[in-house]
């Protein structure tokens, strides 16, 4: 079993993903240090932890940027998203790498939907219909198509619960 991250690097991953948040909420930018500087604390926690927590995380880093790299190919996700997201899941090493999927799935939909609903590209009936359609598991076409997402928010959310589960049992997905 990995163990999993100290507190320093889950305060640094947090801190790092506030800054992030920020940034994408102001000019939907994630600049490419930050998701740098997790990836090289992340390094140098794992490699004092030898082989397997390094191979962990290196390994959850590269599942999501291989989904990270569909999606935003689809255009469905930013490259700073993809970047942050794999930073981020290295930090948490496999297999909570896909807890922290799941809860920042889950927070992005939120997101998507305050985002759109605040910058009036929908409307409070299509904001209903849209969460109907997202219970009943349906596709859901959102009805501008040059709407963004600061999906770092997600992301920050995502982390932050994730951080939660690893000292909650009630909480504890894996």
């Amino acid at each position: 079993m990995i163990a999993p991250p100290s507190t320093a690097l889950l305060g640094l991953v947090l801190g790092a993903c506030i800054l992030a948040a920020a940034s994408d909420a102001v000019s939907r930018r994630i600049p490419n240090l930050i998701p740098l500087v997790i990836l090289i604390a992340v390094v140098i926690e794992r490699a004092h932890q030898g082989w397997g927590p390094l191979g962990s995380g290196l390994g959850a880093m590269a599942i999501v940027l291989i989904l990270g790299t569909f999606a935003h190919a689809h255009g469905w996700f930013g490259g700073g998203d993809v970047k942050l997201a794999a930073a981020v899941a290295a930090a948490f090493g496999l297999p909570t790498c896909f807890a922290f999927l799941l809860l920042t799935g889950a927070c992005g939909g939120v997101v998507a939907l305050v985002t759109l609903f605040a910058t009036r590209r929908l409307t409070a009936r299509e904001a209903l219909v849209t969460l109907d359609v997202l219970v009943r598991s349906r596709i859901v076409t959102l009805p501008d198509k040059k709407a963004t997402v600061p999906y770092a928010i997600a992301i920050a959310f995502g982390a932050l619960l994730t951080t939660v589960s690893l000292s909650s049992p009630v909480m504890h997905l894996l």
